[in-house]
């Protein structure tokens, strides 16, 4: 028993220190390092990888925080790393000048695998070859030891050119201020391309020049300092490349949305293509550097004179660095390791499991009091609430429907939901329900359907799809409000609205004719009376006559128009009594032609009567005299001198259509669209200036509605007008039950 107490105890003492060493390991893992790449150039795809590496996190997961700093005109940027302002930096195969003047840098990785200088020159300069070169002018940037060893190697010293300073840019090249420039291959043919200029590339691998390019590098200093830091930074960069090759349209996006927008996107297309040449992702594991190949440059260095024959690439290269692996018993601390893991992995498992029944008996609890409390809410909602299978056969209603609807619930289910059709619904809107609910969506209307003892109501649905875990519907919940009553309400509201609106325009009518129509013959009568009154003795007896006669016809309209306003405002508010009665329609015709007979005759027209004899009509006498006296004193005031009114009349349908023709003046499109509407003053001057009330149609319009008929009037301008309404025949009265 102590010995297994022991036991135990040593072996709590082991899982104790291992779990110390992987915190340690841990919280050292955190300490995040700041680290400056210096770039060779601008941003552009040449650095592609150090970009992906920053933005996918390779970096920040080996606790690297990484500054990218961008090259500067003038200036050497691999000076930046020996000066300890940058900790790597990039650079070419001229990193073996550097190394021969004591400036320890080391190859960490050669990304490209092929050097991307080259030489592009101006055909308009003549130059097709390197020979060409001879005395041209040539921009060369610094570090360019591929071209400078080419032109060498082909009898082309750069002392037999004219060697201008770099400007970084084709410009001067563009505009024949210098026949060629040193540049990339993978960035300045893009832009001579875009120009359309002519170019000749002149490529050190031509001549057999093979060099190594976009060389990742530091100093030996760091590696010894901090060798950690040193390999991440290379794992994570390489990594990155990895990434940018095989995603290069995403890394384009990011350079130019985020880095720089000095290159367009179809120039860093180019950019990527080309890169991809020299690099060979496909060929060779980006990074990998071939000792035997640095070997081979450094002898070409050395026959050009631009090394020492005692230079060796001792310490030049990474490998050189890593120290060899010591023998740790690797499978016994794997063993190890995996026992404490297994018994800590059952033991979390037993304490998650158990926590984890623990939370969903808590989460069934809460659910269940949920669903309780929706159960209650639905069971009292004052709403009707049914829900449905996805062919639409009812699976549940709540109380409020089966007391609105009549139906049990043993009635309605497994029934489908037609049981309550009206067949009054709009197909269209069943059809639009069905199409918005089996998409997944919400669709909101409204029904009219039937109760069980066949009443019928409208009823406001909002119907919702129910999804399972997955999404798949597999039931639909209807929430519906009867609204028949508010519906009916909302009627009544806009019929008293539009009642409201024909008594404003009414009373607007009324004061109007009371303040201008009524007003106009006062005004006569008031002129000519105090002309009267202060000049009888200046005027002839003739001219009092006159004016006499003016105050009398004056007063005569005044007491027509107040007369038929005081007619039309009894009928508005309902004052006049109707009283109808079996009326002989020819005899009162008759009656009111002789009444009007002096007018008439005053303007040489005839009055023809061809209402039918014996014809009885079913109508109040004192309204029916008011509308053919208005109609037939219109019909005299429009007709011209020697024109023809007739009235005249037909039985149709237990009705008798009457109608006043004329061969007067007419009426216009405009006026007719007008006539009958008490919101439009209608009133015009007669053939003989006659005036009008301007409420005349508007009795004879008051009293036709009074006797269940119509009026209307058909006319033409120029040829007379006809205007009919309608009144029930006594036969069709006393057949109504």
């Amino acid at each position: 028993m102590i010995g297994n107490y022991k036991k135990m105890k040593l072996t709590l003492k082991s899982v104790c220190v291992l779990i110390a060493f992987f915190c340690f390991d841990s919280l050292q893992a955190q300490q995040v390092q700041n680290v400056t790449l210096q770039l060779k150039w601008k941003h552009q795809f040449q650095f592609a990888g150090y970009y992906a590496a920053i933005e996918k996190g390779y970096y920040k997961e080996l606790g690297i925080n990484v500054n990218l700093v961008e090259a500067i005109e003038g200036q050497n940027p691999n000076d930046e790393v020996f000066s300890g302002k940058a900790e790597f930096g990039i650079c070419s195969s001229d990193i073996l000048l550097m190394h021969s003047q004591s400036k320890k840098a080391v190859v960490l990785a050669t990304v490209f695998q092929h050097s991307p200088f080259i030489l592009l020159a101006s055909k308009q300069s003549g130059i097709e070859n390197v020979h060409d070169l001879v005395g041209k002018r040539i921009a060369l940037e610094p570090n360019a030891a591929d071209i400078i060893v080419y032109m060498a190697d082909e009898g082309v010293p750069i002392e037999k050119c004219i060697i201008n300073p770099h400007s970084f840019d084709t410009k001067k090249l563009l505009n024949g201020e210098i026949d060629a420039i040193s540049a990339f291959s993978t960035d300045e043919p893009f832009i001579l391309q875009e120009a359309n200029f002519e170019y000749t590339i002149i490529s050190p691998s031509a001549g057999g020049i093979d060099f190594y390019g976009e060389i990742l590098f530091t100093t030996d200093s760091l590696i010894n300092k901090n060798p950690k830091l040193v390999s991440n930074f290379r794992k994570a960069s390489l990594k990155g490349w990895k990434y940018a090759m095989d995603n290069r349209q995403e890394i384009i996006e990011l350079i130019y949305n985020k880095y720089s927008k000095r290159h367009s996107l179809a120039h860093l297309q180019f950019e990527a293509e080309h890169t991809g040449h020299l690099i060979l992702p496909d060929v060779v594991e980006i990074g990998y550097t071939n000792p035997g190949r640095w070997e081979s440059i450094v002898e070409t260095y050395k026959k050009r004179n631009l090394l020492s024959p005692s230079f060796t690439t001792k310490g030049l290269l990474y490998s050189d660095y890593l120290k060899p692996k010591a023998n740790i018993p690797w499978k016994l601390i794997a063993i190890f390791s995996l026992i404490v893991v297994i018994i800590g992995s059952i033991a979390l498992f037993f304490y998650k499991v158990s926590a984890k029944l623990k939370k969903e008996i808590e989460n069934r609890i809460k659910a269940e009091m949920q669903i309780k409390k929706l159960s209650i809410a639905i069971e009292q909602s004052p709403t009707t609430i049914l829900i449905t299978d996805i062919k639409g056969n009812i699976e549940y209603v709540n109380p409020k429907f089966m007391e609105l609807t009549g139906y049990s619930i043993q009635e309605v289910k497994g029934k489908d939901t037609r049981i309550l059709k009206s067949g009054k619904t709009d197909k269209k809107t069943i059809k639009e329900l069905w199409q918005t609910i089996t998409s997944g969506k919400i669709w909101q209307g409204e029904f009219i359907n039937r109760k069980k003892g066949g009443d019928e109501f409208i009823e406001s649905a909002l119907i919702a799809p129910i999804f399972d875990q997955i999404g798949t519907i597999i039931n639909y919940i209807a929430i519906k409000e009867d609204v028949t009553e508010k519906k009916r309400q909302e009627e009544l509201i806009k019929q008293k609205n539009i009642q409201l609106a024909e008594l404003n325009a009414t009373k607007d009518k009324f004061f109007s004719i009371i303040a201008h129509d009524l007003r106009n013959p006062f005004s006569g009568i008031l002129g000519f009376s105090d002309l009267l009154v202060n000049s009888t003795r200046e005027y002839s007896s003739q001219e009092i006559s006159q004016y006499a006669g003016f105050i009398n016809q004056a007063a005569q309209n005044a007491y027509k128009l107040l007369e038929n306003l005081l007619e039309w405002a009894r009928a508005q508010t309902g004052k006049i009594e109707f009283k109808p009665l079996e009326t002989d329609l020819n005899k009162l015709v008759l009656d009111i032609i002789s009444l009007l007979e002096n007018s008439a005759k005053a303007k040489s027209i005839s009055i023809n009567n061809q209402v039918s004899a014996n014809l009885f009509v079913f109508a109040d006498v004192n309204m029916l005299n008011t509308i053919l006296r208005n109609l037939i004193t219109n019909a005299i005031k429009f007709t011209q001198t020697n024109g023809q009114i007739t009235l005249s009349s037909l039985v149709q349908n237990n009705e008798v259509i009457i109608t006043v023709s004329d061969t007067g003046v007419g009426i216009d499109s405009d006026t007719l669209a007008k006539l009958f509407n008490i919101s439009e003053k209608v009133s015009h001057l007669g053939t003989n200036d006659e005036k009008g009330t301007g409420l005349g149609l508007l009795l004879c319009k008051e009293f036709v509605l009074k006797h269940g008929g119509k009026i209307w009037v058909e006319s033409e301008l120029g040829k007379g007008s006809d205007f009919k309404f309608s009144l029930p025949c006594v036969d069709a009265v006393n057949s109504k039950p």
